[in-house]
């Protein structure tokens, strides 16, 4: 049986018991503020909050395909939260694989189609030449929608506005931003800020 946990705000009335997980929503959903404390029994003592719920855990295994279809199936359109390092830069890697099995997809419909499959419509290759270039056009499009929002959610794990992304195109020296931007991309972020819990906090 799983155990039960009372919680109290420092000079209130415990109230209890409940799961853990009921607790854990409560805490993502802002009811319970980060001075709240928490018991259960076998426990010494109160225990603040986080110590429970926010305990030390293995980062998520990100690889590019993992990272790409959390970016583009879950989160294409999330401008709201945190992204680390890891997930930003493994879609990116996504990208760049995926882009060249489609572009060796394309080139391989041509070789069949005797090079013409594409731009002539030859009976042999041009319905998997159409749906190679529909394919490309789709990446592209979602690509472009998922890599702007994890842009803003790297920049808030930053601590950073998501509006920095503007500043690339300041005519002559947005340039000059696209750096300060290359930067900001590879900082690390650093435990909870206005934008939320870490990315890798299971309280996130």
């Amino acid at each position: 049986m799983a155990p039960s946990y009372y919680i109290a705000n420092p000079g209130s009335t415990p109230r209890g018991p409940f799961p853990l997980e009921s607790i854990r929503d409560m805490y993502r959903s802002g009811l319970l503020s980060r001075d709240c404390l928490i018991y259960t029994q076998g426990m010494a003592d109160w225990q603040p909050i986080e110590t429970v719920l926010i305990a030390p855990q293995p980062p998520k295994a990100w690889g590019p395909f993992v990272a790409w279809k959390t970016c583009v199936f879950h989160r294409l359109l999330k401008f709201s939260g945190r992204a680390s390092r890891a997930e930003y830069w493994y879609f990116a890697l996504g990208n760049l694989l995926i882009f060249l099995l489609l572009l060796a997809f394309i080139f391989g419909v041509a070789i069949v189609g005797d090079g013409n499959g594409i731009s002539t419509g030859s009976n042999s290759a041009f319905i998997p030449g159409f749906l190679a270039i529909t394919l490309l056009a789709l990446f592209y499009i979602l690509s472009a929608l998922a890599g702007l929002s994890a842009s803003v959610r790297r920049l808030h794990d930053t601590g950073k506005s998501g509006f920095w992304i503007l500043t690339s195109f300041i005519p002559f020296i947005g340039i000059f931003f696209t750096l300060v931007l290359f930067f900001f991309y590879i900082s690390p972020g650093d435990g909870p800020n206005a934008y939320g819990p870490g990315p890798d906090d299971p309280a996130a």
